[in-house]
């Protein structure tokens, strides 16, 4: 997956056994001009080959988060 750092999707390859279901979400995600922010909240019915999607997504978006100014603040007064 290739993205902004503000999360903007810019393009993504999947390579898998089920990489049609996979994928179907991601082309959607582009198409509607769609955020790591907007994947990573959405809801999933587990267990799916698309869950996969989610997964990556929020920790992409919790590496976001956590990289910024927040971030910093929070990991300092959590030790």
């Amino acid at each position: 997956m290739v993205h902004l750092p503000k999360g903007k999707l810019l393009g993504v390859t999947i390579v898998a056994a089920r990489a049609g279901e996979m994928l179907q979400e991601w082309s959607l995600a582009l198409d509607q001009g769609l955020k790591l922010s907007h994947m990573a909240e959405s809801l999933h019915i587990y267990p799916t080959y698309s869950l996969a999607s989610q997964l990556l997504a929020s920790k992409l978006r919790v590496d976001q988060l956590l990289s910024g100014a927040m971030g910093k603040f929070l990991k300092k007064y959590a030790r």
